[in-house]
């Protein structure tokens, strides 16, 4: 499993140049984070874990990225299942220097049938980053989690 993992990275990173050389307006990132619960929804799943894909188009300083997010959060009760949460978000970013980055995003979460909020930030490293991000839901009861990734910009 990490094998194929590592051979998808190396993949990506060789491919990224000439997907950026086609595309260079826009800002493309996919990764992989882990899902931690908070609030309500920590009562009833354990961490999880996700991956992203963000894309974006850079105006200056700020960009609108628009993202799509995949959660599977493991149930904390053996009697209930697992569940997977897909997010869908748009919203601005800000970019005060060219690899650290702000962003709030709009969201709609899939499995809740809620929208929310989606704040979230990411250093970069030369293609790389890390990112951090918090989700929560507008709806009551709230769901909330944390996530925290590494992935692959072009």
């Amino acid at each position: 499993m990490f094998r194929r993992a590592l051979l998808t990275v190396g993949f990506l990173a060789v491919a990224s140049a000439p997907l950026q050389a086609q595309v260079p307006l826009l800002d493309i990132r996919i990764g992989a984070h882990g899902v931690l619960p908070t609030g309500e929804t920590k009562d009833s799943f354990d961490a999880g874990l996700g991956a992203y894909v963000r894309a974006g188009v850079p105006l200056l300083a700020f960009k609108l990225m628009g993202s799509a997010t995949y959660n599977q959060f493991k149930s904390a009760n053996p009697l209930v299942d697992d569940q997977n949460e897909i997010t869908l978000q748009v919203g601005p970013h800000f970019s005060p220097i060219p690899l650290l980055d702000f962003g709030i995003e709009g969201a709609y979460f899939t499995e809740a049938e809620e929208f929310g909020l989606s704040p979230n930030i990411s250093i970069g490293l030369a293609m790389f980053e890390a990112t951090a991000s918090y989700n929560t839901t507008f709806g009551n009861p709230k769901a909330s989690w944390l996530t925290l990734g590494i992935g692959i910009r072009f």
